[in-house]
């Protein structure tokens, strides 16, 4: 029987279960998707909740409230933008207003500006511990990457791999965070838009 993939390319799967190194249908582990966006397409962790992982789904824009909960009851939902401090932030879209990718995009489209609130991974943490050290952790958070990365307390928040979208549109910011990433992970794969990173033993 074919295996279901759910990701954008179905490969993310695939290689997220190859550096567990582990059979994901036999044990329940735990991720957390930051930037979760729709329940079930493009979703790098859909594959894993109806395998009856735990999972904390972290999306700020509340177009896809509705569809999360109908989907996907059983995971916990933190309406929130990840960056570097604690407060409120103005969006556009799904990406942080004023942020590398939205000066990209910058006029191109319709003002679509909301209000969010916004956290640090830390405190996200400190909301959840039982996410302290998940299985892995997938981010799509259009150009913040830096911001969150910048304060992130990789010796208390221990995700064993970690999957972030690195290219977007032939856009590639990865040098202006890959750094705070490699003194705690080695990168393992590269993917057609996500790069993999395996904990350091």
């Amino acid at each position: 029987m074919e295996t279901l993939y759910f990701s954008r390319f179905q490969e993310e799967e695939n290689i997220i279960n190859k550096l567990l190194g582990k059979n994901p249908d036999k044990y329940q582990g735990t991720y957390i998707d930051i930037g979760s966006n729709h329940p079930i397409k493009n979703s790098n962790t859909f594959y894993y909740y109806i395998r009856s992982w735990s999972g904390l789904l972290i999306e700020p824009n509340s177009q896809w409230e509705n569809g999360i909960k109908k989907f996907r009851p059983k995971d916990i939902l933190l309406q929130a933008a990840i960056i570097g401090h604690n407060g409120t932030i103005d969006m556009r879209y799904d990406r942080v207003k004023g942020n590398s990718i939205d000066k990209i995009h910058e006029g191109k489209y319709q003002e679509n500006i909301y209000t969010v609130k916004c956290m640090t991974i830390n405190d996200v943490i400190k909301k959840y511990p039982q996410f302290s050290t998940p299985d892995f952790i997938s981010i799509d958070i259009e150009g913040s990457e830096q911001e969150m990365l910048s304060v992130c307390n990789f010796e208390v928040f221990r995700p064993k791999v970690i999957c972030i979208e690195y290219m977007l549109k032939k856009h590639d910011f990865r040098k202006k965070w890959e750094h705070f990433i490699l003194p705690y992970y080695d990168l393992k794969e590269v993917g057609r838009v996500d790069l993999f990173y395996l904990r350091k033993k």
